[in-house]
């Protein structure tokens, strides 16, 4: 395989302006890889040109991918502001989601994420392995109408970047959320 053209690769624009790579990596393996295996992924894709990376605290991967940004970044190979890193908080953490956030922000060994996104609508447990079919039969949908912005300072969201809950009762997502995926 080789390199990525990173100038042919489309970009999308947020309505903050911000720049995403239209394409990129999801680093979700644990029903398949261990994480070492998504790990050695993420550097291969790295020096192959990748900058979009899409990842979650609940893959149980995030320290061993941090450790391969710290070591893209720091041998010069990527610089920080050329990557577009996402990641998002479980459906166990949406209560205290600035913590889970800087919980992520330590395993990836990062400043900022470029976009923080509400992982699973339903505050239930989600057992490791478990299928997309498997959740709590008692559980609804959450509707939170709290957000947080950034202030531009070090140790959170990028600036002008925005993270919300937003209510997911599935016709009536907020408008003003910041990026929606699906």
């Amino acid at each position: 395989m080789g390199n990525i053209d990173i100038s042919k690769v489309p970009q999308r624009i947020l309505y903050t302006g911000a720049a995403m790579p239209a394409i990129g990596m999801g680093t979700f393996g644990s029903d398949h890889a261990d994480a070492q295996k998504v790990q050695e992924a993420v550097r291969g894709a790295i020096r192959a040109g990748y900058r979009h990376f899409d990842g979650a605290a609940g893959y149980g991967n995030e320290h061993q991918i941090g450790e391969v940004y710290a070591e893209a970044i720091h041998s010069g190979l990527v610089k920080r502001e050329d990557l577009f890193i996402v990641s998002k908080v479980w459906n166990n953490k949406w209560d205290d989601a600035e913590s889970a956030c800087r919980q992520t922000l330590k395993d990836l060994q990062l400043d900022y994420l470029d976009l923080y996104y509400v992982h699973w609508p339903f505050p239930n447990y989600h057992a490791p392995g478990a299928g997309h079919d498997d959740r709590n039969e008692n559980s609804v949908p959450f509707s939170v109408k709290r957000y947080m912005e950034s202030d531009g300072t070090p140790g959170g969201y990028r600036s002008g970047q925005t993270y919300r809950y937003v209510q997911y009762d599935y016709p009536e997502i907020e408008s003003s959320a910041s990026a929606l995926q699906n």
